[in-house]
């Protein structure tokens, strides 16, 4: 489906879901960053794949 096809009234929506899981990402990667190399991981590959499937 190309953008041409997706409602304006949708649009919005869709723009403000992917900001929000931008900004998750972003802060996720922030705070592992802080982190020691040697400590746990703060998120891992599932935890994106689950994000990803919430946007489908």
């Amino acid at each position: 489906m190309s953008s041409d096809e997706i409602p304006p009234e949708n649009k919005e929506k869709i723009i403000e879901e992917c900001n929000k899981a931008e900004k998750w990402l972003r802060d996720k990667r922030q705070h592992q960053d802080a982190l020691p190399k040697c400590a746990d991981p703060v998120f891992w590959s599932r935890d994106i794949d689950s994000r990803t499937r919430e946007l489908n």
